[in-house]
């Protein structure tokens, strides 16, 4: 390091190597008198580990364990040494505190509202960490509040907040109370240390090391104000040597600004100075060397440029489009290092400010590569999959069974709830039935289903309707089984328990849920299959990454468990021994009496206080996957390479506001820290400078130029480097193209920015299948490539080939052309199969089957050939089809009431009648629906009417209200008309008209249920039409004539023979009128009849207008009835074609056929119209 503090007149080191001064004071056989203190436990480990390998080589002697500490495990281990009767409080015990506190104080700003919030309580924990680290004391809010109330608007310009301060103050304390005798932390050791150091600066020193003559700090670039006057305090102390190795260059504010107030406050407690790599003073800055020399001295310090060429060969910046391909290119770049040019990848380090932007990112890319890799990333417990199921199975009970937390718990891979319980099942219900919560509601909804389902059974005899129904009852049977079999699972749990006896419930819980079972399962199953190498890797360290998660969720669990029968009983908690207090047994501390278990009768708490507990305590925690040394590539965050060299250091993530980050002032603090943006800066400049000089060979430096649409900047602190170096103008700066553009120029054999045809090349699956689908598409031969790659390829050449067929078979309309993979695969059929699908060919269709293969012959495979079913959607108010289904069955009741009473047609005289008995018979009917939903009740206001509506019901009504019963126009008079074998008879039908026998009508057998007939009878002719409720929009006269809308014209076709069978006329004699939909807007509560080729002669009789005749597409019966027939003769073609196995996918626009299709991510519809209009 350039530069030594040190306290004594004669300092006592032995080389400007910190290394060699480690190994000096190991040979001198003299260890036990020297202290060693380092910025991270990494540095600390490695340097243990690089040291005893030394020391054996040079002496051939085995090394006691190095005195190496971080800072924190210095204090404490000095703090144990000196009281011991008081436990660490970890950050998930802390915030659990915290917790407590601002519940136990009045809290005038952070509690308004009531309970604070986990995030409000987070944030709070923060904020006192980091001023208790800075010494900063619940009396210096109190000073601050005495300020701003003699000062209030001053203050308040300034940037004081009495609100938060008060509360701050008040939280503070209250903490600080709560630690009292019980806990410790960090600044509460160091406090307790300064404090004894100032009582007796040699007795307190002594009495913990006692053999300890030099203290060595090395590779810090800042330390805390309590820090500081620690080591202030520990040169005092008399025949103690205290040095502090440091990287320092005064000329160079901008870098080293925040390390001189610490050194001002040590030469002001009385150290010296001493340079120990002196820099040459007289030379230009642009011959100056070496690179540490130069960053050091001029690295942000002048915004003048320096062109020095010295250091241009072993740097290079690169831009890369996106952040996912910085990712793959820095992963490329690795590989080429390690097989092109054989640097050992341990020797290789990534590193950024903050890792979480990169952590997965280079974690899937090294592992696609090939690479092995250390990743050092800290995952928050909370978001982890496995914690996030185990919280999910307590949230069933403590939340009222609520779906979210019953799906996601049943359906983990994490946990098993036994053979008795459906996941599917379950999911499937509760999006079918809405069920959003409610442990009743689950079990009342189900059962009410089933009685539904049974009755319909009962009246269904097409036997693919009974399967559909049967299916049903078999899944809500199943589903009801597998919640009774949850409820049993956590009834243990819905009763008030100790701490102790919670705990174990849940470990019980988690054995019955087979969690860890689970987890070596997978294993298991990772070790019996054949992987490529990456994928091994990338599987293994998921599994890694969630047994280290369950194990820190228990050690969590314990602590949590503790900590409150410690904070409910009063006693003193079980101190952690430290290695110090066990490696010295003359430390009286260490044989003191244990303190008393915590008594008995425990308070007892429900289900809900430890839910609350465990999430409070998990917003603080984090895991680690295990380092393994000497393993692959380093990929750490700055902080945790610092001091540490490497051959080769990737500097990622150099975008502004990330790296330097933006400053945010605290604001939840109150106050302003004058300052802090500065020394923010300061900080992150020394990290980059830090980053930068860790390399020895090669140092490259990227960033991202895109995220999405959006252009990113290129970071300051780079254009800093840039500014006093000449890496612009030898071209060792590159901005670069999409890898994939990339890839395609080597293709062509064009060059690639020197130093970087890496890229060009294929290095994982993934680019060998992009690449080579490239090229086989363009019909070109791929190189022979055996192993494991020759499967995927022949398997590549084979969908290009099925594809290039594909869109030659649309572009030339020939379907000769491999018609199995078009969807025509009657052929292809066995002659089971084929006998299967012809019996389709006599089978009894509805128009709602017909019109489904009309708009897509695939989706009608799909759904109703091998019934594939689709994730269900949940809803939590009715869906347009049930509101249509109750609409139909009030209005069903209701006409046939009228009709029984003789009240039809509807006049002026019986409209008050009508619609109070329609409102009544709605209310009778929705009496059984509840939905926690808010649009629920205005959904019933729309309906039934009330104070802000009249309601669809009168509106209805009211437009199917005629001045007279002598008007000469078409009447209603059945409803709900049933026909078919195979019908659905559940439910109210009309007996009049329905029949339950087959109908064949042109060659096609069908079934239905027509909503409304309405008829004009004269003694030997009838007239009629056909009505149909709409809720959504009706058909056009085009997609009637397209064949897609099918409904109503086969509808007056058989309604023309039922009636001629019921009044015994000829069925010349009876004459369809055309087609009527009414449509009832529930939204806006309108009814707006719209009338479908109705002949221009019938045009009054159907509507009841007077004067001038629409325009209805037809203007004769003769031209409907032409209508009716090209319909059927659509029909005809559709039923043929399913029973001849013709299920390609659709040829209409896509745009209206396939928008919101459940099976279009299984079609590939739009692959086939890319490739036939390429």
């Amino acid at each position: 390091m350039p530069q030594l503090l040190y306290n004594s007149t004669n300092p006592i080191f032995s080389s400007v190597d910190f290394r060699e001064t480690v190994l000096n004071a190991a040979n001198s056989m003299d260890l036990p008198s020297f202290l060693f203190v380092v910025p991270t436990f990494r540095y600390g480990r490695e340097l243990e580990r690089e040291l005893t390998a030394k020391h054996f080589q040079r002496t051939q002697r085995p090394i006691g364990r190095l005195p190496i500490h971080t800072v924190r495990s210095y204090v404490t281990q000095f703090h144990d040494r000196l009281a011991t009767a008081r436990r660490d409080v970890s950050p998930e015990i802390q915030i659990a505190l915290m917790d407590r506190a601002m519940n136990s104080v009045d809290l005038s700003y952070y509690g308004r509202g009531g309970k604070p919030t986990l995030g409000v309580v987070e944030r709070i924990t923060r904020v006192i960490n980091g001023i208790r680290a800075d010494g900063i004391l619940p009396s210096d809010f109190q000073r601050d509040l005495e300020y701003t109330r003699e000062n209030f608007d001053k203050a308040e310009s300034e940037g004081y907040d009495q609100a938060k301060l008060s509360d701050l103050y008040q939280i503070y304390s209250r903490y600080l109370e709560l630690l009292r005798n019980r806990w410790t932390d960090y600044p509460g050791k160091l406090f307790f240390l300064n404090s004894e150091l100032f009582r007796d600066r040699a007795a307190t020193f002594r009495r913990a090391y006692p053999r300890v003559r030099t203290v060595l700090f090395y590779g810090f670039n800042e330390f805390t104000f309590p820090e500081i006057g620690h080591i202030q305090q520990l040169g005092l102390v008399q025949d103690l040597n205290v040095m502090v190795y440091f990287d320092y260059e005064e000329a160079n504010g901008p870098l080293y600004g925040n390390f001189e107030q610490v050194l001002n406050h040590l030469t002001a407690a009385g150290f010296q100075k001493l340079d120990l790599d002196a820099m040459q003073i007289n030379i230009p800055e642009e011959e100056r060397r070496p690179f540490q020399h130069h960053m050091r001295r001029n690295l942000f310090r002048t915004d003048e440029r320096i062109p020095n060429r010295q250091f241009d060969p072993f740097i290079r910046a690169v831009g890369f489009f996106t952040r996912e391909e910085e990712a793959q290119g820095i992963a490329s770049m690795v590989k080429s290092f390690v097989v092109d040019e054989r640097i050992r990848p341990e020797r290789i380090c990534i590193t950024t400010l903050r890792l979480d932007r990169y952590a997965d990112l280079l974690r899937e890319q090294l592992a696609s590569h090939g690479i092995p890799a250390t990743i050092t990333a800290s995952y928050p417990l909370q978001s982890n999959a496995l914690v996030t199921a185990l919280f999910s199975a307590l949230n069933i009970l403590a939340s009222g069974f609520t779906r979210r937390d019953v799906v996601r718990a049943v359906s983990s891979p994490y946990l098993s709830f036994g053979n008795d319980v459906d996941p599917i099942a379950l999911t499937d219900a509760a999006g079918k039935l809405r069920i959003t919560r409610g442990r009743r509601r689950w079990m009342l909804r189900i059962g009410r289903r089933l009685e539904y389902l049974e009755i319909r059974l009962g009246h269904t005899p097409d036997p693919e309707d009974r399967r559909m129904i049967e299916s049903e009852i078999k899944t809500l049977t199943r589903a009801r089984s597998s919640f009774v079999a949850v409820e049993r699972m956590l009834e243990e749990f819905d009763r008030k328990m100790t701490p102790a006896e919670f705990r174990g419930t849940f470990l019980q819980l988690i054995a019955k849920l087979n969690v860890t079972e689970h987890l070596l399962r997978l294993r298991q199953l990772l070790d019996s299959h054949s992987r490529a190498s990456q994928d091994w890797q990338r599987i293994h360290d998921e599994i890694e990454r969630d047994t280290r998660a369950l194990a820190k969720f228990l050690t969590l669990l314990d602590e949590l468990v503790e900590f409150l029968e410690l904070e409910e009983s009063g006693a003193s908690p079980t101190p952690q021994p430290s290695d110090a207090a066990v490696a010295d047994p003359t430390n009286p501390e260490t044989n003191a009496p244990e303190p008393a278990a915590p008594t008995s009768g425990a308070p007892k708490h429900d289900l809900d206080f430890y839910l609350d507990q465990l999430r409070t305590a998990a917003a603080m925690a984090f895991y680690q996957i295990r380092e393994k040394h000497d393993y692959g590539v380093l990929v750490a965050p700055i902080e945790q390479m610092q001091s540490l060299p490497f051959d080769v250091v990737i500097l990622c993530g150099l975008v502004d506001g990330e790296f330097p980050s933006t400053y945010l002032p605290e604001a939840f603090l109150g106050k302003p820290l004058p300052g802090a943006e500065d020394r923010h800066l300061r900080r992150e400049r020394v990290a980059f400078y830090q980053a930068i000089t860790s390399f020895r060979d090669r140092l490259v430096l990227t960033w991202p130029r895109f995220a999405g649409n959006q252009s990113l900047v290129r970071s300051p602190f780079l254009e800093a480097l840039l500014r006093i170096t000449t890496l612009e103008e030898s071209g060792r700066v590159l901005l670069l193209e999409e890898l994939r553009v990339l890839r395609s120029r080597a293709r062509r054999g064009e060059s690639l920015p020197e130093g970087l045809e890496f890229l060009g090349e294929i290095q994982t699956w993934e680019e060998l299948a992009e690449e080579a689908g490239a090229v086989i598409w363009n019909n070109q031969q791929v190189p022979r490539i055996t192993g494991d790659a020759e499967q995927m390829l022949e398997n590549l050449q084979h969908t290009a080939t099925i594809e290039r067929e594909r869109a030659r078979a649309v572009a030339e309309a020939d379907p000769s052309i491999v018609p199995e993979y078009r969807g025509v695969i009657g052929a292809e059929l066995t002659p089971e199969e084929q006998a299967a699908i012809a019996e389709r060919r006599n089978a009894e269709y509805s128009t709602s089957q017909l019109e489904l293969y009309a708009r897509c012959p695939f989706k009608y495979f799909a759904a109703r050939v091998v019934r594939a079913t689709t994730a269900p959607n949940y809803d939590a108010t009715l869906t347009p089809l049930e509101r249509g289904q109750l609409l139909h069955s009030v209005l069903f009741k209701l006409y046939t009431e009228l009709k029984e009473q003789g009240m039809l047609p509807i006049t002026p005289q019986r409209q008050a009648f009508a619609i109070e008995r329609a409102r009544e018979i709605a209310a009778e009917e929705i009496k059984g629906i509840v939905f926690e939903h808010p649009y629920w009740s205005l959904d019933q206001e729309r309906l039934l009417g009330g104070e802000m509506f009249d309601g669809l019901l009168k509106e209805w009504v009211a437009v199917d209200t005629i001045a007279s019963p002598e008007e000469p126009r078409l009447m209603p008079s059945f409803f709900e008309v049933a026909f078919g074998q195979n019908n659905d008879r559940s439910g109210g039908f009309d007996h009049q008209l329905s029949v339950d026998h087959g109908i064949e009508v042109q060659g096609v057998h069908v079934r239905g249920r027509i909503d409304r007939v309405e008829i004009q009878q004269t003694d030997d002719e009838i007239i009629f039409a056909v009505a149909d409720y709409k809720t959504g929009t009706p058909p056009t006269p085009k997609q009637v004539n397209e064949g897609t809308s099918l409904q109503l014209m086969i509808y007056l076709e058989v309604v023309r023979q039922m009636l001629a069978e019921k009044f015994g006329l000829p069925i010349e004699k009876v004459h369809p009128a055309g087609a009527l939909y009414y449509r009832l807007k529930t939204r806006d509560m309108e009814i707006e009849p719209k009338y479908l080729f109705v002949p221009q002669e019938l045009y009054q009789l159907v509507t009841g207008s007077v004067g001038k005749k629409r325009e209805t597409g037809i203007k004769t019966m003769e031209q409907l009835q032409q209508t009716i027939d090209n319909v059927f003769a659509k029909a005809r073609e559709y039923v043929e074609g399913i029973a001849a196995g013709e299920y390609h996918v659709t040829t209409r626009k896509v745009s209206e056929v396939c928008r919101h299709c459940d099976y279009n991510t299984t079609c590939r519809v739009g692959e086939l119209r890319i490739a036939g209009e390429d």
